[in-house]
C-alpha cells in the first residue's frame, strides 16, 4: 500500500516572538486575518483616542510591577485585523521594560469603527499586561506551550470583561467583540477552531465570559458535534448534538443534526457485506461509508439498536418541528434503511422519494432520486431504481458522487444508447473525483470501460484524486471510543477513576494530566475538557478516516504494530519529533500535526499512540 497523503491547513498570522531593533515580545494577537491591501488609516480613530481608552481601563486595573507605565500606545497603518500588547526593553540593562499597546487600522475597519468593540479589544490587551502574560513560562513540552497560550487568552477575556465593568461598560461588549471574531473563523475547520488554534474557538471564549450560560454551553456542544462530523465520527457527533438539545431545548438545528448524525452512524457501522448489497444512500454533504467493514453477512442486534436510537432522535426532531422538510426527509430515508423493512414498504418509500425527485430543487432532486434508488434496489427492483435516477439526471444534469458509484456498481442491461452515454458520463466524472483507495474504484472503472466498448466509443483517460485523511479525533481503548474535546467525566464513566491526577501549575489548577494504570490511558485536561488522549496499551488503536466520503475503510494505527506496517500507511520519516507531557514526564513522540496525532516507537514497533492538537 502506498503511503497516504495528509491534508495541510495553512493559517496566516504573526509569530509568537519577534525581535525588531528594540527587543519586543509579542504577547497577544487577539485575532489575525489577512484582508488584503484594502484598508486605509481610520482617520476617525486616532492615537489620542487609543491613549484615552487605555488610560481609562488602566485606571481600574492593577498595574503589573514589572513594567513601566503608562502604557505606550500606537495606531499602526496595517491591513491585518490585529491588536496586541507587548513590552519594549529600554537600552539600559536592569531597567524595567515599557508596556506597549498596538492597534492596527485593519482591526478598526473590520470593527466598523465601533468604539464598544475596539474598547473590548483594548481591555483584553490591558488585561494581558496586568497579568504579566508577556513573561509567560517557556515549556519544553510543546503541548503545554500551546495550552498555556490558550489559558492566557481566556484569562485575558475574563479579566478584560471585568475591567470594562469597573470602567462603567457592560461585559456584553466583550462577548460582542468575540462574536465579531467568530465571523473570521469561517475558513478554518471545526476541529482546528476548537483544539488546534492558539486562540481557542471564539464561541468557547464567549461561553467563558458569559459564565457558561445554558445557551453558550449548548453552542459549544453544537460546535464540538460539527468537529466530530468533520472527522467522520458520527456516533460522538450525535451524542454532542443531543447534549446541545438538553442544554438548550430551543436549539432546533441541534435536534436535526442529532437525528442525521445518528442515522449516519447506524449506516456507517453496518456490516460490509450488507452495504455491498445496497445502493449507497446520500444523506447530504456529510455522508460517510462504513469505516469498520465488519465481515458479518447479516444485520446484527447492535445495528438494530443504533437504528432504534436514530429513529428516536428523528422522532425528537419531528416533535419539535413536525413540518420541517429536512426532518421529514430524514424520516423517509430512515424508512429506506430500516434493517427489517418489507419489500412492500420499501416500494412505498421509493415512491415518496420519487415524488420529491420530481418536484424539489435541482440540487435536492438528485439526492432524492439516489435515495429512491436505495429503496427500490433493496426491494429487488433494480430497473425501477435506474428509471428514477436516469429520469432525474436527464432533467437536471447535476452530478452526484453517490450516483456515480451506484451506477458503476449495479448494472442494468439493454439500456438505450442515449441512456448509456449519460451513465458513462456520470461514471467518468466519479472516476476523476474518487481516489483509488475506494474499494469500488476498479469495479466502476471496469464497468465504464466495458460500457464504452459496448457502444463503440473511446474510453476517456481518468485521473483519480489522492487520498487525504481527516483529523484524528479519538482512540479506542478497551473497545471504547475515547475522544478529545469531551468532558473529563466521560472518561471516568468509560475507564473508571484514574490512578493519578497531576496539576501542572497552581495558576491553572484544571490543566492536569490524568493517568490510568499501566499506561492504558493518559489525558491532558483544560477547564474540565480533554484536549489530549494517549495510550500505551497493546491492541488499543486509532482509526484514520479518509476525508473523501466515497472511500470505505479506515487506516488503523495499532499499539504494537511494526514500524514496517505503519510505513505502509504513513511515512515515519515525514513525521515531526516533538516533546510532550506524558506518563513518565517529558516524552518524545513522532507527530503528524496536520492529522492531529502522533506515535511513540520502541524496538521497531509502535509503542504508543496519541491524539493531540500539537502545533
Amino acid at each position: 500500500m502506498k503511503p497516504i497523503d495528509s491534508s495541510v491547513i495553512i493559517s496566516c498570522g504573526l509569530p509568537t516572538e519577534w525581535n525588531p531593533p528594540k527587543m519586543k515580545r509579542l504577547v497577544s494577537c487577539i485575532v489575525i486575518a489577512c484582508l488584503g491591501a484594502t484598508a486605509a488609516l481610520a482617520q476617525d480613530f486616532t492615537q489620542a483616542e487609543l491613549e484615552k481608552m487605555v488610560a481609562e481601563l488602566d485606571a481600574v486595573s492593577t498595574r503589573n510591577s514589572k513594567y513601566i507605565y503608562p502604557i505606550k500606545c500606537s495606531v499602526v497603518t496595517n491591513d491585518d485585523v490585529n491588536a496586541y500588547a507587548s513590552i519594549e526593553k529600554l537600552p539600559k540593562e536592569g531597567e524595567k521594560p515599557q508596556g506597549v499597546m498596538v492597534v492596527y487600522t485593519g482591526l478598526v475597519k473590520f470593527a466598523k469603527n465601533d468604539r464598544k468593540l475596539i474598547r473590548a479589544v483594548v481591555a483584553h490587551e490591558v488585561a494581558h499586561l496586568m497579568q504579566g502574560h508577556v513573561l509567560r513560562p517557556r515549556f519544553v513540552a510543546t503541548d503545554l506551550e500551546h495550552l498555556w497560550t490558550r489559558q492566557q487568552e481566556m484569562d485575558a477575556d475574563l479579566t478584560g470583561a471585568k475591567l470594562l465593568e469597573r470602567a462603567g461598560y457592560p461585559k456584553k461588549d466583550m462577548i460582542d467583540m468575540l462574536a465579531m471574531l467568530d465571523t473570521l473563523e469561517s475558513d478554518t475547520g471545526w476541529m482546528y477552531r476548537l483544539s488546534k488554534n492558539d486562540h481557542t474557538s471564539a464561541k468557547n471564549r464567549m461561553a467563558q465570559v458569559a459564565g457558561n450560560t445554558d445557551v453558550m454551553r449548548s453552542m459549544m456542544s453544537f460546535e464540538k458535534g460539527l468537529a466530530f462530523m468533520e472527522c467522520r465520527s458520527y456516533g460522538t457527533a450525535a451524542n454532542l448534538f443531543e447534549k446541545a438539545t438538553r442544554q438548550e431545548p430551543k436549539f432546533l438545528d441541534a435536534f436535526i443534526n442529532a437525528a442525521q448524525a445518528s442515522l449516519m452512524s447506524y449506516y456507517d457501522k453496518l456490516p460490509g457485506a450488507i452495504q455491498d448489497k445496497w445502493f449507497i444512500p446520500d444523506f447530504g454533504p456529510m455522508l460517510t461509508e462504513n469505516p469498520t467493514r465488519s465481515r458479518d453477512a447479516e444485520i446484527r442486534d447492535e445495528d438494530r439498536d443504533r437504528f432504534k436510537l436514530a429513529l428516536r432522535r428523528i422522532a425528537d426532531a419531528k416533535a419539535k418541528m413536525p413540518t420541517n422538510a429536512r426532518v421529514l426527509e430524514l424520516e423517509t430515508l430512515a424508512a429506506a434503511l430500516d434493517p427489517d423493512v418489507s419489500n412492500e414498504n420499501l416500494i412505498k418509500t421509493g415512491d415518496k422519494l420519487k415524488v420529491l425527485a420530481a418536484t424539489g430543487s435541482n440540487f435536492d432532486r438528485v439526492r432524492f432520486a439516489n435515495n429512491a434508488g436505495v429503496a427500490y434496489h433493496r426491494a429487488g427492483d433494480v430497473q425501477k431504481a435506474y428509471d428514477v435516477i436516469i429520469g432525474t439526471l436527464k432533467a437536471t444534469r447535476n452530478f452526484s458522487n453517490y450516483l456515480g458509484q451506484n451506477l458503476g456498481r449495479f448494472n442494468v442491461p439493454d439500456r438505450s444508447k442515449e441512456d448509456e452515454v449519460l451513465v458513462l458520463d456520470v461514471m467518468v466524472q466519479w472516476l476523476n473525483n474518487a481516489p483509488t483507495s475506494n474499494r469500488y474504484y476498479g469495479m466502476v472503472k471496469d464497468t465504464y470501460t466495458k460500457g464504452c466498448s459496448k457502444i463503440g466509443v473511446q474510453a476517456k483517460d481518468t485521473t483519480p484524486k489522492p487520498t487525504y485523511l481527516c483529523y484524528a479525533a479519538a482512540l479506542v481503548i478497551r473497545g471504547k471510543e475515547c475522544p478529545i474535546l469531551v468532558d473529563t467525566a466521560d472518561y471516568v464513566d468509560a475507564l473508571g477513576a484514574p490512578l493519578q491526577k497531576i496539576t501542572i501549575s497552581e495558576q491553572y489548577p484544571d490543566v492536569q494530566v490524568w493517568n490510568w494504570a499501566n499506561g492504558e490511558a493518559s489525558i491532558l485536561t483544560e477547564r474540565d475538557a480533554v484536549v489530549r488522549v494517549s495510550t500505551h496499551a497493546t491492541g488499543a488503536y486509532l482509526d484514520l478516516r479518509p476525508s473523501d466520503d466515497t472511500v470505505t475503510g479506515v487506516f488503523r494505527i495499532v499499539v504494537g504494530m511494526t514500524e514496517a506496517d505503519f510505513n505502509k500507511i504513513l511515512d515515519l520519516s515525514k513525521s515531526v519529533e516533538k516533546k510532550v507531557i506524558g506518563v513518565s514526564g517529558i516524552e518524545t513522540w513522532n507527530f503528524y500535526p496536520n492529522l492531529n496525532f502522533g506515535v511513540q516507537r520502541k524496538d521497531g514497533r509502535i509503542s504508543g499512540v496519541t491524539v493531540s492538537p500539537t502545533k
